[in-house]
Order: structure tokens, then C-alpha cells, then sequence
């Protein structure tokens, strides 16, 4: 995976995910990167426990070449994706704990992605759209949502968990003793709702003299759908039921016009909710 080779202006786009996420959003989210011209990167783990192995083996000969296949040659020569063994997936989690595991994945995965590529990357959810090209930041080694004004939450842990937005990433090779210290943090603390942002916070304010800049203040992440937006994000299952976005997922999945009719109507009368 040596990124020199392939090398262009623009970062690589990169999303983790569990194996039924993949199934629904990877097709729209790397049709959309890839149209937007981005390398894109995927990393798919199965459900943690004791048929990670096996699973991890059915994935790769059955779910892998299926997804490829609905790409054009061209596409393939600039998307790579993996089904990831993690060690820490070794283990039996509980629902809760690894919905927060899944949550965290991407962190997990990311100081090795910048050693290998060795460019720089944007980290998305898998549910985003790109909708115009994310541009190469000269100027900073780590890009980061802030919201350090937040003062929602039920608790203190909750409202430090939301000063920053772990919805967009930028992630230099420069700043990679960043993302290491992000994975460190989150190896070493308890798997609670929002560990994954508390984790960017925590290591955003132990690393002030790192080039950092703000996603907010770039204007690149949008949850309202524009035309003229970079980045869609359907964070929530609300957001990801909205027709607008739900009718451009469907476009780049390049559904039939009958199927695309179906699907919408289902979610215009509430039968469709995830």
C-alpha cells in the first residue's frame, strides 16, 4: 500500500465499519469518493468473539470480491478494501460495548493507514456522502470538528465528549504521534458512548503545539444536504432517513429507477427506518 505510487493532490478517504454497515452504506460512500476523485480505503471487521476467524475468512472470499465487482477497472485501481483482523476483536463484547468498539474502529486502524500510504487521509463515517473534493491542507498536519462551546450532555464525561465531532478527520502524516496518542487513549479507557470524541478532545488538549485547524471553520461537513456542500454526513438514523440524502445514495448505488421508486416511498411512509 505504498500511496507514492498513486499519489495525487487530493487525501485519501477512509471509513471502518462492522459488516452490516458495510453491506448498506459502502457502495454510495466509495462510489461518492471515488467520483469526487479520492483514493479510497475501507476497513471492514467482523463481530467481535470467538467466530472472528472464521468470519473474517467468509468475508474476504464472498463479501469482498461482491463489493469490487460493482466498480469499473479504473474504480478498483484506486479502492482498496480490507477485512480487518484487530486483536482486540479477539474477545466476546456485549451489544453496547461494541457498538462503542465500532465506534472507535477507525482510530484503531488509522496510525497504521498513515504509515503505509504515508499521504494524507480524511476519516469519515461510512454513512457520508462526498459530494465535491476534499482539498490537500498544506498548512496543518491534523483537522479536527471542534466544538470546545458545547456544553450539552448528561454528565461531564458526555459534554466533554462532544467538543469535538468524530464525524470528519484530517489526518496528516505529519501529526501521526497524534492519532497514535488517540489510539493509546482509547486502548486504555473504558468503552463508553462517546470515548471516541472524548479521545480526540482529551488528545487536542495535551497537543496544543500541533498544527491543528477546524473543520467547522472550512465549512466542509453538512447535515442539512446542500448541492454545493464537501462532505454529507447522516449522522442519526433521522438524518440518514431523509429523502434528499436517501435519493443520492441511491444514485451513486446506481439503483434501477423502479427500485430507487420503491425504496423511497418505503421511507416516505415510515415502513423503511434504519
Amino acid at each position: 500500500m505504498d500511496g507514492s505510487t498513486v499519489f495525487s493532490a487530493k487525501p485519501l478517504v477512509f471509513a471502518a465499519s462492522d459488516e452490516i454497515y458495510f453491506r448498506k452504506h459502502a457502495l454510495g460512500f466509495a462510489k461518492s469518493a471515488l467520483r469526487a476523485g479520492h483514493p479510497v480505503h475501507i476497513t471492514v471487521t467482523p463481530a467481535p468473539g470467538v467466530r472472528l476467524l472464521g468470519r473474517a475468512s467468509e468475508l474476504k472470499q464472498t463479501l469482498i470480491p461482491e463489493f469490487l465487482a460493482q466498480f469499473s477497472a479504473d474504480e478498483r485501481l484506486r479502492l482498496k478494501v480490507e477485512v480487518w483482523i484487530d486483536p482486540r476483536a479477539h474477545d466476546e463484547m456485549e451489544e453496547r460495548e461494541a457498538v462503542v468498539y465500532y465506534q472507535s474502529l477507525r482510530f484503531f486502524r488509522l496510525p497504521a493507514l498513515l504509515r503505509d500510504y504515508n499521504r494524507p487521509i480524511v476519516v469519515l463515517d461510512i454513512d457520508s456522502l462526498v459530494m465535491r473534493p476534499i482539498p490537500h491542507r498544506y498548512d496543518a498536519d491534523v483537522g479536527l470538528y471542534l466544538r470546545l462551546d458545547n456544553e450539552k450532555g448528561r454528565s461531564d464525561y458526555e459534554r466533554l465528549g462532544m467538543k469535538v465531532l468524530g464525524a470528519m478527520v484530517y489526518a496528516d502524516p505529519k501529526g501521526i504521534a497524534f492519532f497514535e496518542a488517540v489510539e493509546e487513549y482509547l486502548s486504555n479507557h473504558t468503552r463508553l458512548y462517546y470515548v471516541d470524541q472524548r479521545a480526540l478532545y482529551e488528545t487536542f488538549i495535551a497537543n496544543r503545539e500541533v498544527r491543528i485547524f477546524d473543520i467547522a471553520d472550512a465549512g466542509w461537513l453538512d447535515w442539512t444536504f446542500q448541492p454545493d456542500s464537501t462532505v454529507w454526513t447522516a449522522k442519526g438514523k433521522r438524518k440518514r432517513r431523509n429523502l434528499t440524502y436517501v435519493r443520492e445514495r441511491l444514485r451513486l448505488e446506481g439503483r434501477s429507477w423502479f427500485a430507487s421508486t420503491m425504496t423511497l416511498l418505503g421511507y416516505r411512509l415510515g415502513i423503511i427506518r434504519h
